[in-house]
């Protein structure tokens, strides 16, 4: 067995590591060759670890309390009696998506709070946009298909500055309520156990288009997706390598099966690092035009769903809602 040194013995004793992982980080650490880069990364390696540490110390106990509110709602008895499989069953069923008024706390199922929560944000986010503009809702419609402005909202928000970046007073006023409704999923999910480091650069859900990437070819989406990336948030501050995006290629069109992580969690999927970091609004807005999202308000209203109804997931469920699922 190879000597363990006391950096490699810290990771393991403070942040769970075994022997092999410890030491891949501390030679990873190490392509720093600087000591200001590799102090640099260390930080980086320390604030993202100490973070997930502190989140995950809590799922256990989220996942207990979920599980158990939603087991006695479903078992229940009614007048002292306990409940038949028919009633358990319709209970079972209701708690996921149908009306639960007779439960305390259920007064929603978790697809009627998912649908009550989205329509909530729509709401708010119309709302303010009118309210704070002065629009009507026929010229805000109009505004929002109307492309200078999509490409205006995506600048605004790459990332949220105090003043307008594009002089489009409309699109900073939507960037600032859009970024309020993304910051505000964020720390309901990281509450309910989901270990999200807010990213004041991420626009939206990113989507690719698989069909223009095959047609593209992969060394070519490669040198084409590099020109455009955030190299240092990308890679992690280490050196640009093809090979992790040629990884990134094949897991996207499906070419390579990500591995499956048995402990893997909802929580953990909302917490998930994004695959690409783009240098900047113009670089976004280049590669979506190619391979991803054509109306950048969509695609940002379409994410904040995705991300409020994953969030009200393992609010009710708790961070593994699989688990509390397989489990009831």
């Amino acid at each position: 067995m190879a000597k363990i040194n006391t950096c490699q013995s810290m990771l393991m004793k403070d942040f769970g590591m075994d022997e092999k992982s410890a030491q891949k980080m501390l030679d990873d650490l190490k392509k720093g060759k600087s000591p200001e880069k590799i102090l640099d990364r260390a930080e980086r390696y320390a604030a993202t670890k100490d973070f997930e540490l502190q989140q995950n110390e809590a799922r256990a106990e989220l996942g207990m309390h979920a599980f158990e509110k939603a087991y006695n709602f479903i078992m229940m008895p009614v007048n002292g009696v306990s409940p038949d499989i028919d009633t358990i069953f319709t209970r079972f069923r209701a708690l996921l998506t149908g009306s639960t008024k007779e439960g305390e706390g259920f007064l929603n199922s978790i697809g009627a709070a998912q649908d009550t929560r989205t329509q909530l944000m729509h709401g708010r986010i119309q709302t303010e946009f009118l309210n704070n503009t002065g629009l009507t809702r026929t010229q805000m419609h109009r505004l929002l298909r109307n492309k200078r402005f999509q490409e205006d909202l995506v600048k605004e928000r790459f990332p949220l500055q105090k003043k307008s970046v594009t002089g489009n007073k409309e699109a900073h006023e939507l960037a600032k309520i859009i970024e309020k409704e993304n910051l505000r999923v964020v720390q309901e999910a990281n509450a309910a156990g989901a270990a999200i480091l807010y990213d004041s650069t991420h626009v939206t859900t990113q989507f690719h288009d698989i069909p223009q990437m095959k047609l593209m070819g992969e060394d070519e989406w490669i040198d084409f997706t590099m020109s455009l990336l955030d190299k240092d948030k990308t890679f992690g501050g280490f050196e640009p390598n093809r090979e992790i995006l040629r990884r990134v290629f094949k897991k996207i069109t499906k070419e390579l099966e990500e591995e499956v992580d048995a402990t893997e969690t909802m929580a953990d999927a909302l917490s998930a690092s994004r695959y690409l970091h783009f240098e900047d609004a113009n670089a976004w807005l280049t590669y979506n035009k190619r391979f991803g999202h054509q109306d950048p308000v969509l695609a940002m209203i379409e994410g904040l769903e995705l991300q409020s109804d994953r969030t009200v997931l393992i609010q009710r469920l708790g961070p593994d809602p699989e688990d509390t699922y397989n489990s009831l």
